[in-house]
């Protein structure tokens, strides 16, 4: 049996005005093995794929939002 998988959701941008208009934005990672891996910007000396802690990508303003559990 595999490991199970989420995907964590982030919302990028805490103005209300932009739910108003029924858009957001987003970011979203991979948890796997209790490692979450992302892809994009980050403060990191690297770009494309990282590893973080689960619900926890690096930034300011960065809030969990949802978490998705998949099999």
């Amino acid at each position: 049996m595999g490991a199970p998988v989420t995907v964590n959701i982030y919302d990028l941008h805490d103005n209300s005005w932009i739910y108003w208009c029924g858009i957001g934005i987003y970011h979203s990672g991979i948890e796997v093995y209790g490692v979450e891996y992302a892809y994009g910007g980050h403060e990191y000396d690297m770009s494309g794929v990282f590893a973080t802690n689960p619900r926890d990508a690096p930034g300011p303003g960065k809030a969990c939002w949802k978490s998705v559990c998949g099999l």
